[in-house]
């Protein structure tokens, strides 16, 4: 729910994403859909507060 929210997404069937713990306070998630010819990675702290979001 924490990406959707960051995505501004409809929360009700958001979709399934990858997590990564980076450290011990900080996780990386992405899902593989598209933004253009991009991917979205958003960074979360321990309570899954959005610190940042990235484009590859």
């Amino acid at each position: 729910m924490a990406v959707a929210r960051a995505a501004n997404a409809a929360s009700t069937s958001p979709t399934p994403v990858y997590l990564l713990r980076v450290g011990r306070t900080r996780y990386v998630a992405w899902s593989y859909v598209r933004a253009g010819e991009f991917f979205v990675y958003y960074v979360f702290d321990r309570q899954l507060k959005l610190l940042t979001s990235f484009v590859t």
